[in-house]
């Protein structure tokens, strides 16, 4: 499977649905690793977490590709291609 943003995000159902409760969260610290250091297509340099209240993240990333995690409802949000997804 690439790592890159746009295969995680189609993958991530999988995560939900698939994969039971008890080892979603060592998928999640895998993938997170994962990116963080570079595998697949390029990596992303840069996670982020915040409150964005169900909007894409309000900044634009010093790096791309990068990831942002919205605390007020779990979306992931990933930054590629000069935008957040």
């Amino acid at each position: 499977m690439a790592c890159d943003p746009q295969t995680l995000a189609l993958q991530s159902v999988c995560i939900d649905h698939c994969i039971p409760d008890g080892m979603k969260m060592a998928v999640l610290i895998y993938l997170w690793c994962q990116i963080a250091n570079g595998a697949g297509q390029g990596g992303t340099q840069q996670i982020f977490e915040g409150n964005y209240a169900g909007s894409a993240p309000p900044f634009t990333p010093p790096l791309a590709p990068a990831i942002a995690f919205d605390d007020s409802n779990g979306r992931q949000w990933s930054y590629y291609a000069g935008a957040w997804h």
